[in-house]
């Protein structure tokens, strides 16, 4: 299944309900979860999306302390919040034009605030990205985005009525930045290919780490802004 179908199933169903949740270090692809929905008392009970778990296997030194060890309680904190059904949901839904861009945010309140921003669009029809971003104290503290495009490719696909249809390629890509006071401080990337759907376990394939100047992100602007006015700017979508 091309990797645009995937990713607007998967973004549809975080929207609406719960998918299995993940540990800590990252398990499988996001855009297989399995999610389901429940309603308590006006509140949401939602898991979060499989693969977006912080990467601790490769990367977590044992006793890890300072902004590292800060991230990840943090992360944890939300991921706990959120399979409680402690949050509030606020969805967005937008079209910009000029820059062909069509997604949905979903906003993820407790208490204090946004804690977690889901950024889900596609630019076109073979290509589709989806962002989580953590926050703390009204700051980033981490994000997890899978992106991916497909092309026709591979063999031929013999369908239920017996057809055979064209084969399709994805070529995904996940990234891991981790943030602390206003700078990136760590950054991890991942690349795979699924051919007809089928390819390598996500968590069996190695990370790289990304060389970074501790700028963030520009697409945090995007989820700031909307955060702040609950309407997406396109002039900022437009730039990404």
């Amino acid at each position: 299944m091309r990797f645009l179908t995937i990713f607007l199933l998967s973004f549809l169903m975080l929207a609406c309900g719960p998918a299995t949740s993940p540990d800590a270090p990252e398990t499988a692809t996001p855009a297989t979860g399995n999610p389901e929905t429940e309603e308590m008392a006006g509140q949401e009970t939602e898991a979060p999306m499989t693969s977006r778990g912080m990467e601790t296997s490769t990367t977590e030194a044992p006793g890890e302390t300072g902004p590292m060890e800060a991230i990840r309680k943090g992360y944890a904190r939300i991921e706990a919040a959120l399979k409680a059904g402690a949050l509030h949901k606020d969805s967005i839904l937008y079209r910009c034009e000029d820059a062909m861009v069509e997604g949905q945010i979903d906003l993820y309140e407790d208490d204090g605030g946004v804690v977690l921003a889901v950024h889900g669009f596609s630019m076109g029809d073979h290509s589709g990205t989806t962002e989580h971003y953590y926050f703390q104290g009204g700051k980033p503290i981490f994000l997890f985005r899978e992106s991916g495009v497909w092309r026709f490719g591979g063999p031929m696909v013999t369908m239920d009525d017996g057809t055979d249809s064209p084969g399709t390629i994805d070529n995904i890509t996940e990234d891991r930045l981790y943030f602390n006071e206003g700078s990136t401080i760590k950054a991890l990337t991942k690349a795979y290919e699924l051919i007809n759907g089928e390819g390598p376990d996500p968590a069996t394939v190695p990370n790289e780490t990304m060389a970074h100047n501790g700028e963030l992100p520009e697409s945090l602007e995007v989820v700031q802004s909307v955060i702040a006015t609950r309407k997406v700017d396109c002039k900022l979508v437009e730039e990404l």
